[in-house]
């Protein structure tokens, strides 16, 4: 279930999966979860910097922050939150998951960060890193295709 509190800036949003608990004799992990997401377009005219209450890419940049909440059945609540900003082509993106109760791999695990490029309308190509304390590093690369998406009348 999602709502558009303030068009095209404000959504929430929020869903209950695995409800069913069980599947034959298999426990099937149950979450519930929700969160936000702001928008906001920043249009530079004359030199300054304003905003505007329409996320577009026609002549501006694109802030987006988001959180979100993550309650397992069983395990540990999170907490989400992060941001991204885009400007033309390109976006940079930062987040935090913070794990109640604290967090087992230590260091700067709970730290995200990331980059993707939009080259054409239809194609992304993003590519994320996450820090696993003593672990190392985990990358990850993904690639977005829209198919079938036609023109709005």
């Amino acid at each position: 279930v999602s709502v558009e509190i303030m068009p095209n800036e404000l959504y929430i949003g929020a869903a209950a999966q695995n409800m069913i608990g069980k599947i034959k004799e298999y426990d099937i992990p149950q979450v519930i979860r929700g969160g936000a997401a702001y928008k906001k377009a920043i249009v530079e005219a004359g030199g300054a910097k304003y905003s505007t209450g329409k996320p577009s890419m026609e002549g501006g940049d694109l802030l987006t922050v988001v959180a979100e909440f993550y309650m397992p059945k069983i395990g540990k609540k999170e907490v989400h939150i992060g941001a991204e900003y885009q400007y033309l082509i390109i976006a940079g993106r930062v987040g935090y998951k913070l794990k109640l109760g604290g967090n087992e791999l230590g260091g700067l695990s709970g730290f995200t960060g990331g980059v993707g490029v939009s080259p054409l309308p239809w194609l992304s190509i993003n590519y994320a890193f996450l820090p696993q304390g003593d672990l190392g590093l985990a990358h990850q690369m993904g690639l977005v295709m829209k198919l079938g998406e036609g023109e709005e009348e």
